[in-house]
């Protein structure tokens, strides 16, 4: 059941995957035209006060990707 495995990975992404649960990375749309994530401003996250730190957006770009493609994918043999 492809809906069955889209819905694992989206809990996967945001449960499961230790960087995005540490984050509070949330998966706001996960369907098989992509996904969308966002991950809000926290002090603890930022290089500056008030800047989230590069390294983050480069991880959500890198999560989100990766969640595209599976939120994508047919999954057929």
């Amino acid at each position: 059941d492809i809906e069955a495995l889209r819905r694992y990975f989206r809990y996967h992404w945001t449960e499961k995957v230790a960087f995005n649960k540490a984050s509070g990375l949330r998966v706001d749309r996960w369907d098989p035209d992509g996904c969308t994530v966002s991950v809000d401003y926290r002090e603890d996250l930022s290089a500056h006060p008030g800047m989230i730190h590069g390294g983050v957006i480069a991880a959500v770009i890198d999560t989100c990707g990766g969640g595209a493609v599976m939120a994508g994918h047919d999954f057929a043999g």
